[in-house]
């Protein structure tokens, strides 16, 4: 009888063990300047190249930064942010709540609008994946809006924050 216990208990740890050992070391991974560049490329690559981070950095997955995003489509470039930082919780996902406790970046530009996309697009339900959002704190030194994007171009400064729960229920400050 004890030697089924021993065998039992010896499965469970690997069941168990070998999984969060697994994401232990996928987050020291990320934390290094070797996991940073890996998810930076990883990121280009599975976006066809239409997203360029450079200059990852911070905490992961809490505290991220990025010294500049760049979003393209088929013309090209049409928005980069720079020093952007997410600090964010990620176990309220596990309820379907997005809770962010500060977005910040130090610009923003968006020289035109994006053009559409030449694939089907699935069908959308127009349906948050999660149940709510919550970003506690936002702020944007500086948007700049392209003449293309605004009717003229315009520079603004962003701060406050965002509740919703729906996209039929968005509470903005």
């Amino acid at each position: 009888m004890r030697r089924p216990l021993k065998i039992l208990l010896i499965v469970l740890a690997v069941v168990i063990g070998v999984p969060v050992i697994a994401v232990i070391g996928v987050f020291v991974a990320l934390n290094t300047g070797a996991g940073r560049h890996f998810v930076s490329a990883e990121i280009g690559k599975l976006s066809g190249d239409r997203v360029r981070i450079s200059g990852l950095g911070g905490h992961f997955p809490k505290d991220i930064k990025a010294r500049r995003i760049a979003v393209a489509d088929a013309k090209g470039g049409w928005l980069a942010m720079n020093h952007v930082e997410l600090r964010w919780s990620p176990l309220p996902l596990l309820h379907r709540r997005l809770v962010v406790n500060d977005l910040t970046a130090a610009s923003i530009d968006v020289s035109r609008l994006p053009v559409p996309s030449t694939k089907k697009a699935k069908k959308s339900n127009s349906k948050l994946p999660v149940r709510s959002v919550v970003i506690r704190h936002i702020d944007i030194g500086r948007l700049n809006l392209a003449k293309a994007v605004a009717g003229r171009r315009a520079a603004l400064r962003i701060t406050g924050h965002v509740v919703a729960p729906s996209l039929q229920h968005v509470s903005v400050a």
